[in-house]
């Protein structure tokens, strides 16, 4: 299974913690270097280790995944996850040896661990409390997802309608090289609001030549053309897919107000929430850090 260990230990508390690594032999010749995995072959994992360490001011023994002590039982009952390197390798590493942990995986674009019927967000560093058996954080990161003003988002698609609608008539009669050639023309020009957001709701259509192709580029792609059955093999070319190109405009336009077609809805603590705008979450939350 990808990302899957072998001979991990299972282990509940600093004092298990304490034990698995009494028990562990140092490697011969290094100092102190000692293996997670006390089997034949894991000993052979020196990307796998387990050591004392000092975590939050209190004594600790650490299993370490490369050079990140992803897992640190303390003596005071807390344990510390470290996840700031954030992979499913990380996921299965501490699923696999913190007892009491039911599930950690990923949903809207975040990490969640779950125990006792209870999901949390991980964030980059989680401090968990023993609770029933299982876990609790000692300080929960808040949750949030976007939720989508339809009323709102319909006037805004409103006033860009023209441009979306010029966009799809002009992918219809280009080709990608001639699309490609053109965007040279332009100085490979960006879009970036609010100056493209004004052009692209005037009715008179003054400055679409420019935005139009900019937006025409997100359309084209790189596809394997098969040729005709009396030919052999086929090759790789650019094709131009105007769907693409204006799902990328009804994005960036949604992007661009996402404040005002979207608001933010705290998800009660513990619970498990499927989040569709979670990229427009992570936008928002940057802005309003004090969220």
């Amino acid at each position: 299974m990808f990302s899957s260990f072998t001979d991990l230990p299972r282990l509940g508390n600093y004092a298990e913690a304490v034990r698995h690594y009494e028990n562990i032999a140092p490697i011969r010749g290094s100092d102190n270097v000692r293996p997670l995995c006390n089997t034949t072959t894991g000993r052979r994992k020196k990307h796998l280790r387990i050591h004392e360490s000092v975590v939050l001011g209190c004594k600790a023994i650490s299993c370490q995944l490369y050079s990140t002590d992803v897992l640190s039982f303390l003596e005071d009952g807390r344990v510390h996850l470290d996840n700031s390197y954030i992979s499913m390798s990380t996921n299965n590493f501490i699923r696999q040896i913190l007892r009491g942990v039911s599930s950690i995986g990923f949903n809207s674009g975040r990490a969640w661990l779950s125990s006792n019927n209870k999901h949390w967000i991980m964030g980059q560093k989680l401090v968990l409390l023993p609770q029933y058996g299982g876990w609790v954080p000692e300080t929960p990161h808040r949750a949030f997802r976007s939720l989508a003003n339809k009323r709102a988002m319909s006037a805004m698609f409103k006033q860009y309608k023209p441009f979306i609608e010029h966009c799809k008539n002009v992918a219809k009669l280009m080709d990608a090289e001639t699309v490609n050639q053109a965007y040279r023309g332009t100085g490979m020009i960006t879009l970036k609001p609010p100056l493209d957001l004004a052009t692209m709701a005037n009715p008179d259509r003054s400055g679409w030549g420019d935005l139009t192709i900019a937006v025409l580029k997100h359309g084209v792609t790189m596809s394997y053309n098969w040729r005709p059955l009396a030919q052999t093999g086929g090759r790789w070319e650019n094709l131009l897919k105007g769907e693409v190109a204006v799902k990328w405009l009804r994005r960036y336009l949604k992007e661009a107000h996402m404040h005002e077609v979207f608001q933010l809805e705290e998800i009660p603590l513990g619970t498990w929430v499927r989040d569709t705008n979670y990229k427009t979450t992570a936008k928002i939350m940057g802005v309003n850090r004090c969220v």
